[in-house]
């Protein structure tokens, strides 16, 4: 019982470290997600002859919105 038990613990604090990991890979993703969304937004709306004062702003609070929706 006492080795079972001993067991359990140590795989425990591995699997809380693994999920630490993952949490840090997906804020990761999360950040290059949306800054590749915008930047690409930006430059469509640019084409599309939006100002850039307007664009910018646009592209993120869209890119923000979106990879919210998605992560």
């Amino acid at each position: 019982m006492l080795v079972n038990l001993l067991i359990y613990s140590n795989n425990k604090s591995k699997v809380v470290e693994a999920l630490d990991d993952l949490e840090s890979w997906i804020d990761d993703a999360n950040d290059l997600a949306q800054s590749t969304i915008k930047t690409k937004l930006n430059s469509l709306l640019i084409e599309a002859r939006v100002p850039g004062t307007y664009s910018l702003l646009i592209a993120d609070a869209i890119a923000r919105t979106i990879t919210w929706l998605i992560l």
